[in-house]
């Protein structure tokens, strides 16, 4: 009512049966996002997905068979990529052709270890929010991982929380090198998110989407933002995509690459600390 719904209902399958719905959106726990995604999939139906797509290989896995064989959209919601201030940056960089050198800091904030996104059956932190980051390492570098190493804080106030404070750091095959530290211990009075990237003798810095620092040839230009991080832009390119069947410059492929380096840093860092 408070939104001006035509109409709801507490059973998904009246959506997914709905001849009139040729598009679903997916905001629901975690760990129905691959099952939903897939069910919709094989309605025929496109599909805009909160991150994170699913979370663990054999969702995924099965995503991409039914994706493959369909001929709808697929949307994962990775702002990030979408906002103002990282069009900005990737124009900026867009001549380069040498690696990048990517450093992002997340000052994501405590989370009771009760928190639903806490628990070990809805994927964690790092493939339910680190997701982002790694998918802005996917959109600056465009290239396929070659490896990563991933590293968590020994919390032993805390242990059955391990993705709340690590470091993760990838090599791409075109010699870039991103890293990643996610942390949950630091302090409210520091920015959320920071963000450097080098390449080709330009440097960028993103201040908690506040803020864009460019410099080149030594000198530096500031560029002021409000702060949003690209949800609006994010749905009015999938709505553009369904009007004029046209690209949402979010392929599969690097929905797919992200994805699964978040899976398998998780599951990496779990068997560290087993």
């Amino acid at each position: 009512e408070k939104f001006g719904f035509i109409s709801y209902s507490s059973k998904p399958e009246e959506v997914l049966e709905d001849k009139n719905i040729n598009t679903v959106f997916i905001v629901t726990h975690h760990s129905t996002h691959g099952k939903y995604v897939i069910e919709t999939l094989k309605k025929g139906k496109n599909v805009f997905v909160e991150k994170p797509l699913c979370i663990n290989e054999n969702e995924l896995i099965e995503i991409k068979r039914v994706y493959e064989n369909s001929n709808v959209k697929l949307m994962v919601g990775f702002n990030r990529r979408f906002s103002k201030q990282f069009g900005l940056i990737k124009e900026f960089f867009k001549d380069t052709k040498e690696p990048y050198l990517i450093n992002y800091r997340v000052n994501a904030g405590f989370i009771k270890s009760e928190h639903w996104t806490q628990r070990i059956e809805e994927g964690g932190r790092l493939i339910g929010e680190g997701c982002h980051f790694i998918d802005i390492f996917d959109f600056m570098i465009e290239d396929e991982v070659k490896d990563f190493t991933i590293k968590s804080l020994d919390n032993k106030v805390n242990k059955n929380i391990i993705n709340d404070n690590i470091i993760i750091t990838v090599k791409y095959k075109n010699g870039s090198l991103a890293n990643l530290i996610y942390h949950s211990n630091g302090d409210k009075g520091i920015e959320k998110e920071y963000c450097e990237i080098h390449s080709g003798g330009k440097s960028a810095r993103l201040i908690d989407f506040k803020e864009v620092q460019l410099s080149k040839n030594g000198k530096l230009k500031k560029y002021r933002f409000d702060g949003k991080k690209g949800h609006k832009e994010e749905i009015d390119i999938f709505y553009k995509s369904l009007v004029e069947n046209s690209d949402t410059n979010l392929s599969f492929e690097s929905i797919y690459r992200t994805t699964f380096l978040t899976i398998e840093a998780t599951k990496l860092l779990k068997n560290e600390y087993q």
